[in-house]
């Protein structure tokens, strides 16, 4: 007798569900790294499209090399829309002006609907949280810069 087709789908419910959760820990840990990474000149930006660590909206902004590189990392699969651009010297200034004046402040919540902002400061890498639909102005200002997309919608 074969197993009722309720039961079977029920269990391949789980094992799915078990795997994505698997796979979006696996994620954060891989984006985790990329922020603590972060070197001197540096500014990392991440936040996560759709509600999974999987997909991570990724903006670099190197001010010892004047770019900006944007990427859709979709983590153990592919890198999509990899764009990299020049920035100004005026833009280098003004980022420079918008790392020191950023707000220091954690506003842990559900990490899908944050973006996380990395940059060094003397010896140590900082990596701050944001609500994406409450930035302040220093956040979005280097968005703006880098040209970075970003989803500032509040969560339905």
């Amino acid at each position: 007798m074969r197993p009722f087709p309720a039961v079977s789908l029920l269990l391949l419910a789980f094992v799915s569900v078990a795997q994505a959760q698997d796979s979006d820990k696996a994620a954060m840990e891989h984006f985790e790294r990329y922020l603590t990474g972060c070197p001197e000149s540096e500014i990392r930006c991440v936040w996560f499209l759709n509600g999974s660590a999987r997909v991570g909206m990724v903006m670099t902004l190197n001010m010892s090399a004047s770019e900006v590189t944007t990427v859709r990392e979709v983590h153990d699969f592919a890198r999509q829309s990899l764009e990299t651009r020049k920035l100004s010297q005026s833009q280098v200034k003004t980022l420079k002006t918008l790392t020191a004046d950023m707000p220091r402040r954690a506003e842990s919540k559900d990490p899908y609907e944050l973006v996380y902002i990395s940059l060094r400061e003397g010896n140590s890498v900082v990596v701050t949280e944001y609500l994406r639909h409450k930035l302040p102005r220093e956040v979005e200002r280097i968005y703006d810069i880098g040209g970075g997309y970003i989803d500032t919608a509040p969560k339905q």
